[in-house]
């Protein structure tokens, strides 16, 4: 599954529709943060900063490119979060949720 697929879900699936790749960077960083404590390994996920996450995060948008993270965290869980980029998507033509 590409993470441009999760627009062919169910609205209700969706997050948060960021208007600018601003607010969705404020998005992921949030999400991040609010996980950082059950982080399995935070030494492992420390050697990539937020700020380098962030700052890639930035270009892949720019470029028409989505976002998507996902880290262990503790009890066997895992966190995911993604930024599909519309307008345009270099992975495909679907219509953003705000359209």
């Amino acid at each position: 599954m590409r993470t441009c697929d999760w627009l062919l879900k169910p609205a209700r699936r969706i997050d948060a529709s960021p208007a600018t790749p601003d607010d969705a960077l404020a998005w992921l960083a949030e999400r991040y943060r609010s996980m950082e404590s059950s982080f399995l390994r935070p030494e492992d996920e420390a050697r990539i900063a937020l700020d380098v996450r962030l700052h890639n995060a930035r270009e892949a948008l720019a470029n028409g490119v989505d976002v998507q993270w996902g880290i262990w965290l503790t009890g066997g869980r895992f966190f995911t979060c993604g930024v599909v980029c519309c307008s345009p998507n270099r992975h495909a033509a679907y219509r953003c949720p705000a359209s």
